[in-house]
């Protein structure tokens, strides 16, 4: 199934390693959204009437990812729309991943390592007390979480996180990538203003390749947006 490409009328689902910053991002693009925020591990403890690491402890950590799949898929049923704060193993498992290609906008919130085992090595997780197993389990699960993303930002990146949400492309070098992110095979054409044609025509037509049926300049700034603008630019596409 393809990853669904933007959130409008759907969840966002936050996933990516523990220590990435998620439960961060999450609070503030839940505000920037005007969206309830669910945090997976909360419900659970709540739920449970127990903490995630009792949970480990008492029944393992299989036990504890039939629960997350469980809140997961009541979570990602709600018909309002969401921000789920994912716990760090969620998107590892294939029955998660496929809620989440069917259900939700899915954001990769990243980090690096180093980063994430600084923030959690003085922690209660479970699976962050032995830094070589933290270290192993990272490399492990870093394919699962790029396989189920539609795009990639930091913990402080919410500016990132709202354009992809709406279905803007947001990727640094993106730009020289235009030829296989624009969808389909079929003829294209390019549209900008006089300023941003200067700077960035060049590179994104070469990006286009052959793709590029026409390119079409408008006035820069306010002048653009004007219904006399819009009829010109109408009448000259031949898609």
């Amino acid at each position: 199934m393809a990853v669904v490409t933007h959130a409008l009328g759907r969840h966002v689902a936050l996933v990516g390693f523990m220590g990435a910053g998620k439960t961060t991002l999450a609070g503030k693009l839940g505000d920037a959204l005007a969206r309830p925020v669910v945090n997976v591990d909360e419900e659970i403890e709540a739920r449970l009437e127990t903490t995630i690491p009792e949970l480990f402890a008492a029944r393992g950590e299989a036990a504890f990812r039939a629960v997350e799949a469980g809140m997961l898929g009541e979570l990602l049923e709600r018909r309002h729309p969401l921000v789920v704060d994912t716990g760090g193993g969620a998107a590892a498992f294939p029955d998660n991943r496929a809620l989440f290609e069917q259900e939700a906008f899915t954001l990769l919130v990243d980090v690096d390592v180093e980063t994430a085992w600084t923030r959690c090595r003085t922690t209660d997780r479970p699976l962050a007390q032995d830094e070589s197993a933290f270290r192993a389990l990272y490399a492990r699960r870093e394919d699962a979480y790029r396989s189920v993303a539609a795009a990639t930002v930091g913990s402080d990146d919410l500016d990132g996180a709202v354009l992809a949400a709406a279905g803007i492309h947001y990727e640094l070098g993106a730009l020289d990538r235009l030829g296989e992110l624009v969808p389909g095979d079929g003829p294209v054409a390019l549209v900008a203003d006089s300023t941003v044609m200067g700077i960035h025509g060049p590179r994104a037509q070469e990006a286009l390749g052959d793709r590029l049926a026409s390119t079409h300049e408008l006035p820069a700034g306010e002048a653009a947006k004007q219904l006399a603008v819009v009829e010109r630019l109408w009448g000259e596409l031949r898609l």
